[in-house]
């Protein structure tokens, strides 16, 4: 019975779209009502939820919102496992999992190690990405903001601060305003910010990172649209670019004596949507310890 509802969960998140949330969210909540082993099934839906919203981050915001509803409408159903629990277990573990450095094979080829090393940062940016977004939806404290901004400066790590970028610019629109009673503390991470972007030593694509970040908060994290001419500029560009360029390697020979890409040998993923040029790409998460080296800190303070 178990198995055949994870699949049926499966099935429907896999279908779940904004155009069918409301149907297809009622099948997911229908899974815990119909299933008598109603507390393996809310852990399977935890999990599954996790996996995805970690993973697909274009959606994190829909997932966070199954989240807060799941949440809403178990709350009231008496069930044997909290599900808000079993979803903030998960964040906590993954969160201090992510700010260790990851431990990969050296075994592998180095295409395979690339791989994982992708693997890894997706899953630690997008964990931040749905903890923002679980605190948009009120269903953490917002204390839990300054938990995790504190011990990604205290790191400091050119990793660290990328995932604080991604964190600070998911909830900014949310909680960077006046009447929020969180907003002088919220100042002070902003000004270390200011100080880091500044600081000669930090490799220049996290300068870059830090100060798209600030440049997004002065304009009250509107996104930038480019302009008509140089949208124009860059399309006619790009369309020139084969008949004026010829591939070449290092050395100054034409392309047929160059390493060949692979299926596997693609651009690292883009993790942000910086305004002034700079792309921030997958590196490898490098850290030391975590909230609180055991527990539950999210839900200690959520």
């Amino acid at each position: 019975e178990v198995e055949k509802t994870e699949r049926q969960v499966k099935s429907i998140l896999n279908k779940l779209t904004r155009e069918r949330f409301d149907t297809l969210y009622g099948q997911l909540l229908g899974c815990c009502e119909d299933c008598e082993a109603k507390p393996e099934i809310v852990q399977v839906i935890a999990r599954e939820v996790f996996a995805k919203a970690t993973l697909q981050h274009t959606f994190v915001e829909m997932y966070a919102e199954v989240c807060s509803r799941l949440n809403a409408d178990l709350s009231g159903k008496h069930t044997e496992v909290n599900f808000k629990r079993v979803l903030l277990d998960q964040c906590q573990e993954s969160f201090t999992r992510h700010l260790e450095a990851p431990r990969i094979d050296n075994a592998l080829d180095y295409e395979e190690q690339y791989e994982a090393l992708v693997k890894y940062k997706t899953k630690m940016l997008g964990n931040v990405r749905l903890i923002g977004h679980l605190l948009r939806q009120r269903m953490l404290s917002p204390k839990i903001i300054f938990v995790c901004t504190d011990e990604l400066l205290s790191i400091g790590s050119p990793e660290a601060l990328e995932t604080l970028c991604a964190f600070l610019e998911t909830l900014g629109s949310a909680f960077d305003s006046a009447q929020w009673p969180g907003r002088a503390r919220l100042e002070e991470v902003f000004a270390r910010v200011e100080l880091l972007a500044l600081d000669g030593r930090q490799a220049p694509r996290i300068r870059c990172l830090l100060k798209d970040l600030l440049d997004k908060r002065r304009r009250k994290w509107a996104e930038a649209a480019p302009s008509a001419p140089a949208a124009k500029e860059e399309e006619k560009s790009w369309r020139q670019q084969p008949q004026q360029v010829q591939p070449t390697n290092s050395r100054g020979g034409n392309d047929a004596e160059a390493p060949r890409l692979t299926r596997r040998s693609v651009p690292l993923p883009v993790t942000s949507t910086p305004s002034s040029g700079c792309r921030s790409y997958a590196g490898v998460a490098k850290g030391q310890g975590g909230l609180d080296g055991g527990g539950s800190a999210f839900l200690a303070k959520a």
